[in-house]
């Protein structure tokens, strides 16, 4: 709706936009129920409630990142609302640190550097989600958007 309301071209990316983001929160709901128990059954929840939270949450914010980059190269941006670039530059830190775990395999055998890499860049994953969301609560600020919750159609 809020990209929509700068202009956005409602393509087919922006129209997945809304059950990207309802299957992101289902998941991550299944992955929090099930945090620390034990089980074949409930770590296999476990993994994929996170793989699909982040994977459908990392999908959603490449949408926003080109509408919003799109957004700016038309012109269709409010003037003073500088942080329209900082959404793409996470995405394409998010993108470099999903490249550098899927290869640091091939740069040391050792399971538990493998291990300690990959848990560094997860945790520095969710930070880059986090500066995402605080970069687009600014936006919504910057472009005088308010969303309210209704019962009402």
């Amino acid at each position: 709706m809020w990209l929509k309301r700068l202009g956005a071209t409602v393509d087919r990316p922006l129209q997945w936009l809304p059950a990207l983001g309802v299957l992101a929160g289902a998941f991550l709901v299944l992955y929090g129920t099930f945090l620390g128990t034990e089980g074949d059954i409930y770590r296999w929840m476990r993994r994929y409630g996170v793989i699909v939270y982040f994977g459908a949450t990392c999908l959603c914010m490449v949408i926003c990142a080109g509408h919003l980059h799109r957004l700016r190269q038309g012109g269709w941006l409010p003037p003073g609302t500088r942080l329209d670039r900082v959404p793409l530059v996470l995405c394409g830190l998010l993108l470099a640190m999903g490249l550098i775990n899927g290869f640091s395999p091939l740069f040391t055998a050792d399971e538990h550097a493998q291990d300690r890499v990959g848990n560094a860049l997860e945790w520095n994953g969710a930070l880059v989600f986090t500066l995402f969301f605080l970069s687009l609560a600014a936006l919504w600020r910057a472009t005088r958007f308010h969303a309210r919750l209704s019962t009402e159609r």
